[in-house]
């Protein structure tokens, strides 16, 4: 799996999206003979009332990238530590995956956007790589049977029934769990070329 950052893709800037930034990406992956596999979009969960930006830029990389390989996108909801009302914030969440499944182009083009909230540990972002192994072929297919959860990995390996996952219940610190060492293991094995 490869992850590519794109710097200057900001709510902050007047110019929503920064095509530039987006005909760079391209112009590479072209040159490389690569297309894009998805997008794992990270929104800020205080900015969540704002979900416009997040429909502008899914919106820009579904028509900057589109092809038959570019199928998923997982937004992932970040800085869940700093939430001081999970009722508020779970009432932001609710509205802002609304506004993007009504105004998204990605419904219309084939892409299922899978929803994430993201904690802040390392482990959190592993398990989210971790989970993305079942979204990496071009052609859909169904997961493999999780395995049942452990107690050295409390984490679901597979989305709940809604689409969503919680990522991230452990703390960055002691030893990481066997699926974080796998993945860490074989992470440049994977194929997959992700936007992030």
């Amino acid at each position: 799996m490869h992850l590519i950052d794109t710097p200057g893709l900001s709510p902050d800037k007047r110019h929503l999206p920064d095509m530039d930034t987006l005909n760079y990406i391209k112009t590479r992956l072209k040159s490389m003979d690569r297309q894009i596999d998805g997008v794992i979009y990270l929104q800020r969960v205080m900015d969540l009332s704002n979900a416009n930006y997040a429909v502008r830029n899914l919106d820009a990389f579904l028509n900057a990238f589109k092809s038959r390989g570019f199928r998923h996108v997982v937004v992932a909801a970040t800085n869940w530590d700093r939430v001081t009302s999970e009722p508020d914030s779970s009432a932001l969440e609710g509205y802002f995956y609304d506004h993007l499944d009504r105004e998204c182009l990605a419904h219309s083009l084939g892409v299922r956007i899978q929803r994430a909230r993201l904690r802040d540990s390392t482990d959190a972002s592993w398990d989210l790589l971790e989970n993305m192994r079942y979204v990496e072929t071009p052609e859909p297919s169904p997961p493999p049977s999780p395995p049942p959860p452990s107690p050295a990995s409390p984490l679901p390996s597979s989305p709940a029934p809604d689409g969503s996952w919680v990522l991230g219940s452990r703390d960055c610190e002691g030893s990481s769990s066997a699926t974080t060492q796998d993945i860490r293991k074989d992470i440049k094995s994977r194929k997959g070329l992700f936007l992030y």
